[in-house]
């Protein structure tokens, strides 16, 4: 393999990793949300790196408990 391919290789980050990464360094600590064929790469991710993943049956009770996390840590609640 030559310089450029092996370059290429290494170069290759998945956007849902980059979005659970901007969330831990946002200080995130717990996510809440409904698995769906859109967002599953990213819940994947969280369930490798974190934050803690947590599965709400309902959208509103998702954001209920992110903002309850949000008011009683300081931290963004997600």
């Amino acid at each position: 393999m030559n310089n450029v391919a092996a370059k290429n290789e290494t170069l290759t980050v998945r956007g849902a990793e980059l979005v659970v990464d901007s969330l831990i360094q946002q200080g995130v600590t717990h996510v809440f949300g409904i698995p769906g064929a859109k967002i599953d790469a990213v819940f994947d991710v969280l369930k490798d790196k974190g934050p803690e993943l947590i599965v709400c049956r309902h959208e509103q009770n998702a954001a209920f408990m992110a903002a309850a996390v949000g008011r009683l840590t300081g931290k963004p609640g997600v």
